[in-house]
């Protein structure tokens, strides 16, 4: 998994950027490891809901590498 820019939205998706949200929990790396493979099951989920299975399954993937 790619490590999540200052700038960029948070992986958590409050939808603020990284620095404003949860940049300073990240001295815990199993907890951020843990916010960012919930963020791609629930991505996963919501691209189910929309019927598009084959991005959910892709989105699963890279979840479980």
């Amino acid at each position: 998994m790619a490590k999540t820019g200052r700038n960029q939205p948070c992986p958590c998706g409050s939808g603020k950027k990284y620095k404003q949200c949860c940049l300073r929990t990240s001295d815990f790396p199993i907890i951020q490891k843990q916010d960012e493979l919930d963020v791609l099951m629930k991505k996963g989920g919501v691209l189910l809901q929309q019927g598009e299975t084959a991005e959910a399954c892709d989105v699963w993937l890279e979840f479980w590498n």
